[in-house]
């Protein structure tokens, strides 16, 4: 899977981008955890691995944006985690 990057502080690649302080410990985790047919509860946990990795924040502190065929869904794990 190849990785892009953005700038001096970003990294991206096809499915995930991780961007500033820590991003590139942060892809490492996510692409070496990520599965094509990851479930949502999956991805979340994923997620929260490799912020966790590299930061002592709260789940409510974490934002995500989950990208699916009903559009985008902007909001934190905690939130997230409440309703999967």
């Amino acid at each position: 899977m190849p990785a892009y990057s953005i700038g001096i502080f970003a990294a991206i690649s096809r499915f995930f981008i991780a961007i500033g302080r820590g991003s590139e410990k942060v892809k490492k985790i996510l692409e070496s955890g990520y599965k094509k047919d990851m479930k949502l509860k999956d991805a979340i946990a994923l997620v929260r691995k490799a912020i966790k990795s590299i930061e002592k924040v709260e789940d409510t502190n974490i934002e995500i944006a989950v990208i699916s065929k009903e559009g985008v869904k902007i909001t934190n794990i905690a939130e997230l985690n409440k309703r999967v």
